[in-house]
């Protein structure tokens, strides 16, 4: 079961950061690929929202788990054809956010040779997002 684990420093407050992070409408502005977001119920965004998203070729289908504002988002769903969970934490120090990113697999027993490839491309995809938000955020 891949798990992979993010962290990102971002130099802006706590509340730009946590705003755009989790406003799932602009997800395709810093999140490579993201074709289509939707909010299937559950608009503010809030525990029991449902998200359908096309990133690619790969369909990502999730509940919203747990939202503290400016703390937490944590989503369940179906990545392609694989369940996993995410847990997005986010911290304030001063005029700085990290986030700390961390994401679970589950491909299943016959998936076992597959791990490494899909932790590869998956931990590769998230850190570049991160870095594409960090990016956006802090030249405006």
């Amino acid at each position: 079961m891949p798990v992979i684990e993010q962290t990102a420093t971002i130099q802006k407050p706590l509340f730009d950061v946590f705003r755009v992070a989790t406003d799932f409408a602009q997800w395709s502005t810093w999140q490579n690929g993201v074709k289509n977001v939707a909010l299937i119920s559950g608009d503010p965004i809030r525990t029991g929202t449902m998200v359908s998203m096309e990133r690619g070729s790969t369909f990502i289908n999730a509940d919203v788990t747990d939202y503290q504002r400016q703390k937490v988002l944590s989503l369940n769903g179906v990545w392609g054809r694989f369940r996993f969970t995410r847990h997005i934490e986010f911290g304030a120090n001063g005029r700085e956010t990290t986030i700390r990113d961390k994401m679970t697999v589950q491909t299943g027993f016959l998936w076992f040779w597959y791990n490494p490839i899909l932790t590869a491309r998956l931990n590769s995809q998230i850190k570049s997002d991160w870095a594409n938000l960090k990016k956006q955020l802090e030249s405006s």
